[in-house]
């Protein structure tokens, strides 16, 4: 049976862009969380003929990448009960360290399921972050097996389950990301686009692009071989992919989230598109060799994409989003080797 649950209206997704532009406030007064920089790209705006193509450095975050935004959110709405059980989640790594970023913060221990294969630049600054908060368990071999272990670890010991992407406070956190944006650009924007994996981030910031600007097009990008979003907006309800590609790792997710998935279905103004592994190393390579710019995998999945889009992006104003730029010398190393 193919249902959206809960169906959504405009008075749902209006509260969360009210809820989103709140939190955005409060994270201006926040330490942990940086007001990071949207920048025009030279290279690109001129090699696509764009107005402007401007990059958002979500990776200047205090953790490489955008993941301590919804950390934050759901840490701080933590009640005192709930502090003192503490939390716990699973990550294939950016999600653990900036969850672990915010539990240092506000003094609230934490324990975190990473799948085998996870970076050792993501686990390390897991542990740096946590500052003595958290213990990690590695076990399974994909995000999913992490996320199972974690659920029943959480209900079985009674500790508050923080989820990478479906749930309500994660999106909000993740969506004050476009709240920056439409606060630093000058002028409307005509696209912006965004790496998709469980679809927190990409729920969150169409859904605030949708009150604030709708004529804005928001584009998730998914890597091919894990394009579960894709996957199950074809299929007109939430899907699991019985087997996915781990080699962007940040994106690697068999199921996405219900509330993304509810969310990107019904706001007018997103669509899902997929990149190859071989597109997004070049575009990873290119932004490293040529420009100087780090990025993970997962990170790079937006600039793969512009390709797609070349004759829309001419003289528009773009935004790209840098979501993170945790990756190790292996990974590189294996990325350089697709090329």
């Amino acid at each position: 049976m193919k249902t959206l649950l809960p169906k959504l209206t405009l008075q749902y997704t209006e509260r969360l862009y009210n809820e989103i532009c709140s939190t955005a406030e409060v994270f201006r007064g926040l330490p942990i969380i940086n007001q990071t920089r949207l920048s025009v790209h030279h290279r690109l705006t001129q090699y696509y003929g764009a107005k402007k193509i401007l990059v958002k450095y979500e990776s200047e975050q205090p953790v490489g990448a955008y993941k301590n935004r919804g950390g934050a959110n759901n840490i701080r709405h933590f009640s005192e009960d709930e502090r003192q059980r503490g939390a716990i989640l699973a990550s294939a790594g950016n999600h653990a360290s900036g969850t672990a970023l915010a539990c240092a913060y506000y003094g609230v221990d934490a324990e975190i399921y990473m799948p085998e294969g996870t970076s050792p630049v993501k686990i390390n600054k897991t542990v740096q972050m946590g500052k003595g908060r958290v213990t990690i368990t590695i076990i399974g071999n994909t995000f999913n097996d992490a996320h199972n272990e974690a659920v029943e670890s959480a209900e079985k010991n009674g500790k508050v389950f923080v989820h990478p992407f479906d749930s309500e406070k994660t999106i909000v956190g993740q969506g004050t990301i476009a709240d920056e944006i439409c606060r630093e650009a000058s002028g409307d924007i005509q696209f912006v686009f965004g790496a998709l994996g469980g679809g927190g981030m990409s729920g969150g910031v169409s859904t605030y692009l949708l009150h604030r600007n709708p004529s804005t097009r928001y584009i998730g990008v998914e890597p091919e071989g894990a394009a579960a979003m894709k996957h199950s907006l074809l299929q007109g309800e939430l899907s699991t992919l019985p087997e996915i590609d781990t080699l962007v790792d940040g994106a690697a997710v068999k199921t996405p989230g219900q509330l993304p998935f509810n969310l990107l279905s019904e706001n007018g103004n997103a669509d899902v598109i997929t990149v190859t592994n071989k597109e997004v190393c070049t575009a990873l390579v290119d932004l490293l060799d040529i420009d100087g710019i780090c990025s993970e995998l997962a990170g790079a999945l937006p600039f793969a994409a512009l390709e797609q889009y070349a004759d829309h992006i001419r003289g528009k104003v773009v935004v790209v989003i840098l979501s993170g730029m945790n990756i190790s010398a292996a990974k590189l190393k294996t990325v350089r080797s697709i090329l």
